[in-house]
């Protein structure tokens, strides 16, 4: 039960940081600031975790490989 609610949770952030970035001029100055696509990892000890894409100037993605996996062991 608490796995299923951390995905919950898990998915829910990475959809407001979509909107986020989207129409809040603030994180998209600060993504955009990196200048080079990025891999964020958001996880939980032994629980799921979300790895997001960020590609330069065109936003968040989910990638297709980890969808709300598990952990990855380390």
């Amino acid at each position: 039960m608490k796995k299923l609610v951390t995905k919950i949770v898990l998915q829910f952030l990475y959809r407001s940081l979509k909107v986020l970035y989207r129409d809040d001029n603030r994180v998209d100055e600060e993504l955009d600031g990196l200048k080079e696509d990025k891999t964020i990892v958001l996880k939980v000890r032994n629980g799921p975790h979300l790895t997001m894409k960020y590609i330069y100037h065109k936003g968040l993605s989910m990638t297709k490989q980890d969808i709300l996996g598990e952990h990855y062991g380390y």
